[in-house]
């Protein structure tokens, strides 16, 4: 069983003595979740310098749920974890759709075709980035319809992100069909394609992340930098404000 006796504060964390109790703590955690990871965190342990990289890392990504869940339980802020998985959870339509709708077919059919300055031009990219249409018929996505109309926030007050959090889920689900959605995928294709290859696409997005291609950085010149009245100034440059905490009276 846990041995909960052992309570550790900042003052025994500077200590080894304190270091091995909460390691024997975790010990203790381990063997009551899953003695099969306890075993083999002993061997890992006792072994860790003689272990090829791959076996290490594997291990790590391993232990990695069960720590989260002792260091939840230390703490008492297991509801503040489950909170945020169950945040994170809900964002995962923007990651897959990126990677299978967005960088695979449309990115890949239109890179060779397509330049910026073309798309802007070509009305089969333009035709539809007004409004995709749900099965349903109601407006599903689009810079000129609800949810993005007239600035960040529209009649619905969903943001950027949430809308392209909807659009996401939604091309994932006719992905799982896609003869009977053919129609609706095309429109889907031809407004990512507008907002991946147009200036006015990239600034309808310029705060989401669902229609950002991954890019070489050039770390000599991570930030774009403006001189501004003698002075250097961030090209994207936002104040920020409620940061005014000093030491000085």
């Amino acid at each position: 069983m846990t041995n909960h006796s052992f309570h550790p504060t900042f003052n025994t964390l500077h200590t080894l003595d304190g270091l091995q109790g909460l390691h024997q703590q975790f010990l203790d955690f381990l063997e009551d979740k899953d003695i099969g990871i306890f075993e083999a965190y002993k061997v890992f342990s006792s072994q860790h310098a003689t272990l090829p990289s791959l076996t290490l890392s594997e291990g790590i990504i391993t232990l990695a749920p069960l720590l989260e869940e002792f260091l939840g339980d230390l703490f008492g802020i297991q509801q503040e974890i489950s909170a945020l998985f169950l945040t994170e959870n809900s964002l995962n339509p923007l990651s897959q759709c990126k990677r299978l709708f967005v960088q695979r077919q449309v990115f890949q059919k239109y890179k060779s075709l397509v330049t910026p300055a073309q798309a802007g031009a070509q009305s089969h990219l333009v035709q539809h980035r007004s409004l995709i249409a749900a099965p349903a018929g109601e407006i599903l996505f689009g810079p000129l319809g609800p949810g993005l109309r007239g600035g960040d926030k529209g009649e619905s007050g969903s943001n950027k992100k949430c809308d392209e959090l909807l659009f996401a889920t939604q091309v994932l689900e006719w992905l799982k069909n896609p003869s009977a959605h053919e129609e609706s995928l095309k429109q889907a294709e031809e407004y990512t394609a507008w907002a991946l290859f147009t200036e006015e696409g990239q600034k309808q997005h310029a705060n989401g992340m669902l229609f950002k291609l991954p890019k070489k950085l050039d770390f000599e010149h991570l930030i774009d930098l403006l001189e501004k009245d003698g002075k250097l100034t961030a090209k994207n440059h936002r104040p920020r404000e409620g940061f005014k905490h000093t030491d000085s009276p």
